[in-house]
């Protein structure tokens, strides 16, 4: 965002405090939400906000500094516990534990890389989903907030998927390569995988991303119109 650029102008000569942070990082969410003609009365979470800006590289601000990966971001989640997950131009997949995603950026890099290749990676607080160059799932389960990568293999599930976002409730929804959304059926604590998908018939054939917080779905079109789809149900 152009913004930032003369907002943050010297500010590598600030005295960096909690306060000047939040207060910053308010006045970028406020310029998003009236780029995106978000609005009260509709509610949206920061995290969805910041899934729905697609302008450019993923920079991630902390404390006044711009934190690179290896390799830069193409996609970045931050739906878990306080964790930050993302892939690079590679489909190398990265994360952030909860201590290192609230700490000041250091010299040398706390992102933990994970064993595999997704072009989409979304957390949210029982599990990992993510999709392949091939629209391939997988789920990766016991993700913690101290532990980013998770426990054992990668878990594959049926279907074929573009993208995917995990609401921080838990819900999984995904959009095809033919502009349909879905909605993953059966998580539960015990089997965070689900059961079946359900096909959410908004949009058919024109959705190319989707997000859910705060009981609203909200899908990008491929004509990037975005629409607040909250009574779905």
């Amino acid at each position: 965002m152009g913004a930032n650029k003369v907002l943050l102008y010297g500010s590598e000569t600030w005295r960096t405090t909690k306060h000047i942070t939040n207060k910053l990082q308010t006045f970028t969410n406020h310029c998003l939400r009236r780029i995106l003609k978000i609005f009260w009365p509709n509610r949206i979470s920061n995290t969805s906000l910041w899934e729905l800006d697609h302008n450019g590289p993923i920079k991630i601000l902390f404390h006044l500094k711009t934190c690179f990966p290896p390799g830069l971001l193409k996609q970045i989640d931050a739906g878990g516990d306080e964790i930050v997950v993302g892939v690079n131009s590679h489909d190398h997949i990265y994360c952030l534990n909860k201590g290192s995603s609230i700490q000041p950026c250091r010299e040398k890099s706390e992102w933990t890389q994970i064993p595999g290749g997704l072009k989409y990676y979304s957390c949210g607080p029982i599990s990992c989903w993510g999709v392949n160059s091939k629209d391939q799932i997988y789920i990766k389960k016991g993700v913690t907030p101290e532990a980013c990568g998770g426990v054992g293999d990668w878990q594959r599930i049926g279907g074929a998927l573009s993208m995917i976002e995990v609401g921080q409730d838990g819900s999984v929804y995904g959009v095809n390569s033919g502009g349909n959304v879905y909605l993953r059926t059966g998580i539960t604590t015990d089997q965070p995988e689900g059961t079946g998908w359900t096909h959410i018939n908004f949009f058919k054939g024109q959705a190319k991303h989707v997000s859910f917080d705060l009981g609203h779905l909200w899908i990008i079109l491929k004509n990037d119109q975005i629409h607040d789809c909250t009574d779905f149900s």
